[in-house]
């Protein structure tokens, strides 16, 4: 099992979140989740510890969420 640098991964989903919540139109909600997977990429490995896992699995839940919310607000407006 592979132990997560757990306060690089929480610093940079903190930074994930920044831009998230400061995006402005579609596009910039598209760049988002573009830097939300390469979030992913760099901090998930295959075997990851279980309470790796366990926060990992609620950081993203928190991005979809507020992903989610400012996804239908785009649609709301443009409509």
């Amino acid at each position: 099992m592979m132990t997560m640098n757990m306060t690089s991964a929480i610093k940079d989903f903190k930074w994930v979140l920044k831009l998230l919540q400061s995006s402005k139109s579609k596009a910039h909600l598209d760049t988002t989740l573009r830097c939300f997977n390469l979030w992913e990429n760099k901090h998930t490995k295959d075997r990851l510890t279980e309470a790796d896992a366990d926060a990992v699995k609620h950081m993203r839940y928190q991005f979809w969420c507020f992903y989610k919310n400012k996804n239908s607000r785009f649609g709301l407006l443009s409509k």
